[in-house]
């Protein structure tokens, strides 16, 4: 988004797309693409920005990336788990820039190349400082929206803790009108800030009864 500067009036028309079954075919590219076209979308003004680009923005941004990955044919029968470890570290966290071994990469290379030429350019220029790897680069971006919520919280008195890009709220008499909702609210907030979108899941853990909320 940073690189090319997409405007907000693409981000917000790729953001309002209908996510549809049918992307997650080997289609996938033409789909999005007709998709794009539909939604009155063109890129052919902003130099150097290409469909995988806004596909990837689009997959991440609604959180269908790692589903989508899993319908190719390179990765069926393949655990969710082992796909996204894998192909974290040989994208994104590897040592090596590239490897004849390293096939999951070469699935992430063929569908996003535009996406990997960037990836690789970063991890190029920062290989050397542990502080500018991109794997930490990235990881320190997901920890300052989170840092930026909690203080929201932390503010108003609740009772919140983090384990990394998890809010977890404590069963307690402070957090008695504190809902999903309103930190949803806090968390879209923070994406849109930074031009981005992002998807959000609630779980519920109770580990002991609800002293406080019959409910």
């Amino acid at each position: 988004i940073n690189k090319f500067n997409i405007p907000n009036n693409v981000l917000l028309r790729i953001y309002d797309i209908i996510c549809c079954s049918s992307i997650y075919t080997q289609y996938d590219t033409k789909l999005f693409c007709k998709l794009l076209k539909d939604n009155d979308i063109t890129i052919d003004n902003i130099q150097g920005l290409k469909t995988d680009h806004l596909l990837y923005i689009y997959l991440t941004s609604v959180g269908k990336f790692w589903d989508f990955m899993m319908s190719q044919d390179d990765l069926k029968g393949v655990s969710r788990d082992e796909v996204k470890k894998s192909m974290f570290g040989e994208v994104f966290y590897s040592k090596s820039l590239r490897g004849s071994n390293m096939n999951y990469q070469k699935v992430f290379k063929r569908i996003f190349p535009s996406v990997f030429k960037i990836i690789l350019d970063q991890r190029k220029k920062n290989k050397k400082g542990l502080d500018d790897h991109l794997a930490n680069k990235l990881m320190s971006f997901e920890s300052e929206i989170i840092q930026e919520v909690l203080t929201k919280l932390f503010d108003k008195g609740y009772n919140v803790l983090n384990i990394h890009d998890a809010i977890i709220v404590l069963d307690t008499l402070n957090n008695f009108n504190l809902t999903p909702e309103y930190i949803q609210e806090l968390l879209n907030f923070e994406f849109k800030k930074r031009h981005m979108m992002g998807s959000t899941k609630i779980d519920y853990y109770m580990y002991y009864p609800n002293r406080y909320n019959p409910k």
